[in-house]
């Protein structure tokens, strides 16, 4: 398990096997974007893996962003981190990825979207109110 607390540069970071969770909340623009999510990203792959099909056939791996802001350092990380993704979902991985956004905030709904279109994985779209 991972689990990484907020800051002012970076998102709270949660990803538990045993609940079949990843969670990446906040704003992501921190100083060396490689040393935060290149170790995350290890984790991710090394877990799908080593996991079989079976287990993911009654019970998804759910998958939730909810950004406030990220750069575009940070938003090729974001790709990584969805590539390893898809390509266990490909082989039969049962993967939600849930994608939050600002109702108001088109921008950040566009950006889950162009993911969606790089991954190939479908995205579920959920419209926050505006805080």
């Amino acid at each position: 398990m991972i689990s990484i607390a907020k800051t002012e540069k970076t998102p709270r970071i949660l990803f538990n096997p045993d609940t079949r969770v990843f969670e990446i909340e906040g704003n992501s623009r921190p100083e060396n974007v490689r040393d935060f999510y290149y170790p995350l990203i290890e984790t991710i792959e090394q877990y799908f893996a080593k996991a079989s099909v079976e287990q993911f056939k009654t019970i998804p791996f759910n998958f939730h962003f909810r950004m406030g802001y990220f750069n575009s350092s940070s938003a090729k990380f974001f790709a990584d981190i969805l590539m390893a993704a898809a390509e266990h979902h490909e082989r039969g991985i049962n993967i939600i990825i849930n994608w939050y956004y600002e109702d108001s905030d088109e921008d950040m709904r566009s950006a889950g979207e162009d993911f969606e279109e790089m991954s190939g994985i479908p995205f579920k779209y959920i419209a926050l109110p505006k805080e």
